[in-house]
């Protein structure tokens, strides 16, 4: 079940949180005629503090539920955390500016778009508040590599 919970005046806080999702709960176990824990196996939330301290008051009245941050959060917070050790901070970087370059030029850019010749995915830029935005990028970079290898052997002007 999901529910949407309209603060409108009142003051988005963890208190608030527990008491409405603590009242929610409670009344759509009641019209089951069941107890919150066999209705709920737990609660998702993002990551932010308030949501973390209503966990910590909903367990008191339902310990047996699981209270789990957002996982793709999670995970982003991890990529970014693996991106920023040296080695793989460097490839990324690489990636990005042969990505750049790519785009950037026009006839470096046609190059390109006649060797794949929809056979493959064009190469992207991800900012970097886009979930996972190195893999995706370095994955579209590995698909294209003979394409991208072709190119430099490829004589343009004699």
């Amino acid at each position: 079940m999901c529910e949407m919970i309209d603060p409108g005046t009142q003051f988005e806080d963890a208190d608030f949180y527990a008491v409405e999702m603590e009242r929610i709960m409670r009344m759509r176990a009641a019209e089951m005629n069941k107890p919150v824990e066999e209705v709920y196996c737990g609660i998702v939330a993002d990551n932010v503090l308030y949501n973390r301290v209503c966990f910590e008051k909903l367990q008191v009245f339902f310990p047996l539920l699981f209270y789990i941050g957002c996982v793709a959060h999670c995970c982003d917070l991890l990529i970014k955390d693996l991106i920023k050790i040296k080695e793989i901070e460097d490839i990324v970087d690489e990636a990005r500016k042969l990505s750049k370059f790519v785009k950037a030029h026009k006839y470096v850019c046609a190059l390109f778009k006649s060797r794949i010749k929809g056979k493959s995915a064009m190469l992207t830029l991800f900012p970097t508040t886009r979930f996972a935005y190195a893999a995706s990028m370095l994955e579209r970079l590995i698909r294209n590599r003979a394409h991208l290898e072709k190119m430099v052997y490829i004589r343009v002007c004699t």
